[in-house]
C-alpha cells in the first residue's frame, strides 16, 4: 500500500508487543498491506488474531462493492473460492452495522486486521488479482502474514542486507503468536499469506530464503490446506440447534450450566402454529387481550438485529419458545446473573450501543443488543440505550419481572413492569 509514499515510523502495541509500522495519510500500515488502529490491542493465533471480538459473529461477513472498483468479478470470485472451502457466509449488506466495503485505491491493496466494527475498507488496485483479493479478505478475517509467525526462524532466513531500509520492520517476527493448527512444517510455503522471497528488495536479491539459502515460489491462486484449516479453526461450523415456528434459526451459547439463545426471539406464531397478533396502532396495542408482538417503531427491518417485542400475555402462554425451551423464570435469570458476577459487560455486544457502553466485552457470547421496548400506551423507547427481557415470573396482576442492561452501567437490573408493555424475549434450556 502507498508504494511511492514515505511515511513516518510509528509504534503500536499489539497485545503488549511493540510493533513498528508506517504512518501514511493518517493510516498505520503494518507489513505493507495491513491497516492497524491506533489502539489495536490484539493478539495472534497461528498467523491469525486470537481475539474473539475481532472475529465475524456467526461466521457471517456482510459486504458491499463500491461502484468505482474496476473488475468487480474478482471480488465475487474470491468470495466464492473462500466460501467453498470454509464455514463462512458472505452476504451483500443491507443495513448491517459491521461490514466490508471493497473500494478502489490506485496506490495498492490493503485491509484492516479482523473485524474492527462499523464500516471497514478493503482497498484494491486495478492490478489486484483474485488471489490478491483473497489475501486481503483473509486479513479482514483476522489472518496475519505467514512469515511473521513465532518460530519462523527455524524455517526461513530474513536477509536484512537486501531489504529497503525503511521496510525492515515489515519482516519482524511476532513473538507472541501461537502456531496453530499443526502442520507437517510450522511455516507453510504454500500459504496465500506468505510474502514473496523478493518482497521489498533494494537490489533484486532475495529478502527471505529457506534455511538452506534457496528461494521458494509464492502463490496467489488458492488457499493452501493450512490456510483452510486455520480459517476453519477460527470459524468452526455454526451449529444450528434451535428453530422457531416460523423456521427462523438461532445461534445458541452455553453459559455455565444453561443453554441460551444468542439472539432475541423473532417468531410471529406460537409453537402450535397459531398466530400472534401484531399491533402497530397504539390504542390497539394498549388494549390488547391476546398474545401480541410488534417490531420496534413498527419497522420490520429491526427483526433480524433486535428481534420482536412481546406483551406478557404471549410470554405467559407457555407456547412462545420452541419445544424443549422456555421463557426464563426470574430464577433462571438469577443463575445467569450470578455466573457473570452481576457484570452486564460480559453480556453486551461492543457494537450498536450508545456511548460509552460501559464494560462491553461479550465474552460469554450472549450478545445483548440495545433493542429498546414499547410502552403499554404504545410509544417506543430505549433503542441503542438499553436491552430488556421478560421473565415468565409474575409480580402482580398487572406487573411481571423484567431484566435489563444499559449503556452507562455494568449493572444487571431486575425490576417489575406492566404486562401490557413490550419487551424482548430470550429462551433458555438446561
Amino acid at each position: 500500500m502507498f508504494p511511492g509514499n514515505v511515511g513516518t515510523t510509528a509504534n503500536i502495541s499489539l497485545d503488549g508487543v511493540n510493533v513498528t509500522c508506517e504512518l501514511i495519510n493518517g493510516l498505520y500500515i503494518y507489513q505493507g498491506d495491513i491497516i492497524l488502529t491506533s489502539s489495536q490491542g490484539q493478539s495472534t493465533k497461528g498467523a491469525a488474531l486470537d481475539v474473539k471480538s475481532k472475529y465475524w459473529p456467526s461466521n457471517k461477513i456482510y459486504y458491499n462493492i463500491n461502484t468505482s472498483l474496476p473488475n468487480q468479478t474478482r471480488v465475487t470470485q474470491a468470495i466464492n473460492a473462500i466460501e467453498e472451502e470454509t464455514h463462512l457466509e458472505f452476504t451483500l449488506r443491507t443495513n448491517e452495522p459491521n461490514y466490508i466495503e471493497f473500494i478502489y485505491d490506485k496506490d495498492g491493496c490493503s485491509s484492516y486486521l479482523g473485524m474492527i466494527g462499523g464500516k471497514q475498507e478493503i482497498r484494491l488496485a486495478d492490478w489486484g488479482t483474485i488471489g490478491n483479493v483473497m489475501h486481503e479478505i483473509c486479513h479482514a478475517l483476522g489472518m496475519l502474514h505467514e512469515h511473521s509467525k513465532k518460530g519462523r526462524n527455524n524455517f526461513i532466513t530474513i536477509v536484512n542486507a537486501n531489504i529497503i531500509d525503511r521496510y525492515l520492520h515489515n519482516f519482524a517476527e511476532y513473538t507472541k503468536s501461537v502456531n496453530t493448527p499443526s502442520a507437517t512444517e510450522d511455516l507453510d510455503f504454500q500459504s496465500i499469506m506468505l510474502y514473496s522471497p523478493y518482497s521489498f528488495s533494494k537490489n533484486n536479491g532475495a529478502t527471505i530464503t529457506k534455511k538452506n539459502g534457496s528461494t521458494y515460489s509464492v502463490q496467489r491462486l488458492y488457499l493452501s490446506q493450512n490456510d483452510i484449516d486455520l480459517i476453519n479453526q477460527l470459524y468452526p461450523p455454526v451449529e444450528v440447534t434451535l428453530r422457531d415456528a416460523d423456521n427462523n434459526e438461532y445461534p445458541t451459547v452455553r453459559i455455565g450450566n444453561q443453554l441460551w439463545m444468542a439472539e432475541n426471539l423473532k417468531v410471529t406464531r406460537y409453537k402450535d402454529r397459531t398466530t400472534l397478533t401484531i399491533y402497530s396502532n397504539n390504542t390497539a396495542w394498549s388494549n390488547s387481550t391476546t398474545g401480541s408482538f410488534c417490531w420496534y417503531n413498527n419497522d420490520e427491518s429491526h427483526k433480524n438485529v433486535y428481534g420482536a417485542l412481546y406483551n406478557w400475555i404471549a410470554v405467559n402462554s407457555g407456547k412462545l419458545c420452541p419445544d424443549g425451551w422456555r421463557v426464563p423464570t426470574e430464577s433462571d435469570w438469577n443463575t445467569l446473573i450470578d455466573f457473570v458476577g452481576g457484570n452486564s459487560g460480559k453480556l453486551k455486544t461492543e457494537e450498536l450501543w450508545a456511548y460509552p457502553n460501559m464494560g462491553a466485552l461479550n465474552n460469554t457470547g450472549f450478545s445483548a443488543k440495545p433493542g429498546g421496548y414499547r410502552y403499554y400506551a404504545g410509544g417506543y423507547g430505549g433503542m441503542t440505550y438499553g436491552a430488556d427481557w421478560w421473565t415468565s415470573t409474575s409480580f402482580s396482576d398487572e406487573k411481571a419481572w423484567v431484566v435489563g442492561v444499559n449503556y452507562i452501567s455494568t449493572n444487571i437490573n431486575k425490576y417489575n413492569d406492566f404486562k401490557r408493555n413490550g419487551f424482548a424475549v430470550r429462551c433458555v434450556k438446561e
